[in-house]
């Protein structure tokens, strides 16, 4: 389970619930920069992969995430906005898909964790990889059932009408 400041994401649902506390919850996976550093790529020259990699996830851009916030707070009603959650995402993807896209440049390494020596926060980047293979990166897990609903996770991206959510491989270059 996904956390903040030490508490689980249903702990700071119930916290922002608070009337006097008004508050949007965006949910977008993991931002598309991210993926080199969460496969220890930056570190080793390789691509490492926690298990199979083949549990799809959310992965969306940074300017995506920005745009998308000033686009819905300066274009929505607050009624719609107040105390409410979205789930957006840019791209369901796996990270054995996301090592393809690299065509062969760098080795893809399948382990059960990342190499500790140079790495730094190993330890960290395999639980949150090992957090892919039941779900738990998409948008559209729920932690109540425990499931992934595909169709919940990118379901607010229509506020943003007409606006193409960039890839992985466009941000990274590949």
């Amino acid at each position: 389970m996904i956390t903040f400041y030490g508490l689980d994401s249903s702990s700071v649902r119930s916290l922002c619930k608070v009337d006097w506390i008004a508050h949007l919850r965006v949910y977008n996976g993991v931002f598309d920069e991210f993926v080199p550093w969460l496969a220890a790529l930056t570190e080793t020259g390789k691509f490492h992969i926690v298990n199979k990699g083949e549990t799809p996830g959310s992965f969306t851009a940074t300017p995506d995430v920005a745009g998308y916030v000033a686009h819905i707070l300066t274009t929505q009603p607050p009624s719609r906005l107040l105390d409410v959650e979205v789930r957006i995402e840019g791209q369901r993807t796996t990270l054995s898909e996301i090592s393809a896209l690299y065509k062969g440049s760098v080795p893809v390494v399948h382990c059960d964790a990342l190499p500790a020596e140079g790495v730094v926060a190993a330890e960290v980047r395999t639980l949150f990889q090992r957090r892919f293979e039941v779900g738990e990166v998409s948008c559209g897990w729920d932690p109540e059932t425990g499931l992934d609903d595909a169709g919940l996770a990118g379901k607010d991206n229509s506020l943003w009408e007409g606006h193409r959510w960039l890839t992985v491989g466009e941000v990274l270059g590949l």
